[in-house]
C-alpha cells in the first residue's frame, strides 16, 4: 500500500513538472483531429500511468513522457480519420485582424502537418517546441544526423505541399 501511494505520489510530481508539454502535444493535435484538448490529455495521463511502472529512467522523464505523448495522440488520430481536418481560410473570406491573421496561418500550418506521415509529425512537433537535435534523436530514438536530414525533408514537402495549396 505505501509503494502505491509512493508511486502515485511520483506520478503526480511527473505530470505537474511536464504539465506544459503534455498541453502543448494535446492542443496541436486536438484542434486539428475534432478531440477536445481534455479528452486527448485525459487520454494520455492514462497511457502515462499505464506505462510508468515500466519507465527505467534510462532517458530524460521528458523524453519519455513526450514519446508517450505523442504516440498516443497520433494513436487517437489514426482512430478519428473520418472527422474533417480544419481547412485554411477561402480566397473570400478576410482575416479581421491581426490575431485572427495570425490565427489562420497556424490552422495553415497545422493543417499542412496533419497531412505529413505519423513520424514526420513528431519530427516537425518535436523542433516546433525548440528541441534540440540531440533531444529530438532522443525522444524518436534515430541519430541525430537522422533527424537533420529528415526535418530537411519535411521542410521542403510541407513547402511543396503549401504552393500546391496556393495554386488551387
Amino acid at each position: 500500500m505505501l509503494k502505491k501511494l509512493h508511486t502515485e505520489a511520483a506520478f503526480t510530481a511527473m505530470v505537474r513538472r511536464n504539465e506544459a508539454l503534455i498541453y502543448k502535444v494535446c492542443l496541436a493535435f486536438a484542434s486539428q483531429h475534432g478531440t477536445t484538448v481534455d479528452d486527448l490529455k485525459q487520454e494520455i495521463l492514462c497511457k502515462l500511468w499505464e506505462g510508468y511502472g515500466s519507465f527505467r529512467h534510462q532517458c530524460a522523464e521528458s523524453t519519455w513522457l513526450y514519446r508517450v505523448a505523442l504516440n498516443t495522440a497520433l494513436m487517437q488520430q489514426r482512430h478519428e480519420q473520418h472527422l474533417p481536418i480544419i481547412q485554411p481560410l477561402g480566397a473570400h473570406e478576410e482575416p479581421v485582424c491581426e490575431a485572427a491573421e495570425e490565427s489562420s496561418q497556424l490552422e495553415q500550418l497545422y493543417a499542412l502537418i496533419a497531412r505529413l506521415e505519423p513520424e514526420e509529425q513528431k519530427i516537425i512537433y518535436l523542433y516546433l517546441d525548440r528541441l534540440s537535435g540531440k533531444e529530438i534523436a532522443e525522444v524518436m530514438e534515430i541519430s541525430e544526423i537522422n533527424v537533420k536530414v529528415r526535418l530537411h525533408r519535411i521542410k521542403i514537402k510541407m513547402k511543396g505541399m503549401a504552393q500546391d495549396e496556393e495554386q488551387l
